[in-house]
């Protein structure tokens, strides 16, 4: 285990494993193969019951919504072109994870309570940010220009 996450409503956690050494396309055993491979678990507090989510890269930053309801998980393969870049949205009451693909890689994640949203923030010459409004999923991006056009000098 490499760390944990509680949940603010205190029902659930978010555990980042430690990978084992090795390619899980060699495993002799399927405990072999878990214990190779990226992921991470939704645990229910109230009940011990853990779902696994296997990724295709390391699982980085990830941050709750303020009532619990879902998790944000950033996956960072690198900068290649064909690296993973993504966010996943994990629904805790049902384990229901979504892939959001970014267009650049994420470096962090967090929330605007007050305007509803989650955001990714990633690397990318210009800026780049991708907004998730927390009741619809609805994603925004914002390259660059878009970014430094809200800058106001006083």
């Amino acid at each position: 285990m490499r760390t944990v996450g509680i949940s603010p409503d205190s029902t659930t956690a978010i555990v980042l494993a430690a990978k084992a050494p090795g390619d899980p396309a060699t495993a002799t055993s399927f405990d072999d193969f878990i214990a190779r491979s990226f992921g991470y678990a939704l645990l229910d507090l109230a009940t011990g019951f853990a779902k696994l989510q296997l990724t295709p890269v390391d699982p980085g930053p990830f941050v709750y919504a303020p009532d619990g309801s879902r998790a944000y998980v950033a996956l960072d393969g690198g900068d290649a072109v064909t690296a993973t870049r993504a966010l996943q949205v994990v629904t805790t009451q049902t384990g229901v994870v979504q892939t959001l693909p970014l267009g650049s890689p994420p470096s962090g994640v967090g929330i605007v309570p007050g305007a509803g949203q989650a955001f990714v923030a990633q690397r990318h010459p210009l800026g780049r940010m991708s907004f998730i409004a927390l009741v619809t999923g609805a994603v925004r991006t914002v390259t660059g220009f878009d970014l430094n056009s809200q800058i106001v000098d006083h």
